[in-house]
């Protein structure tokens, strides 16, 4: 029983001692450089990014059409 109380407290001892050895270091973020990066990709990738929408649209819509024009030639829809 002796022992255990010993190891809880000894646990314990170098838990709180290791906490208190470090020495806090500030993190610095420079949020104006992400904002300003943030921005000048919006503006670069956002034609890129709306070709792809448009032709999934595109592609959509044509498949839409083809299955209209299949189902009329097949007598409705059955």
């Amino acid at each position: 029983m002796t022992s255990k109380i010993l190891l809880a407290v000894l646990t314990v001892v170098l838990i709180a001692g290791s906490a208190m050895a470090q020495t806090p270091v500030p993190i610095v973020v420079d949020t104006n450089a992400i904002f300003t990066q943030t921005n000048n990709w919006i503006s670069v990738f956002t034609p890129i990014i709306a070709i792809g929408v448009g032709i999934s649209i595109a592609l959509a819509i044509l498949t839409f059409i083809g299955n209209q024009i299949l189902k009329a030639f097949r007598g409705g829809g059955r």
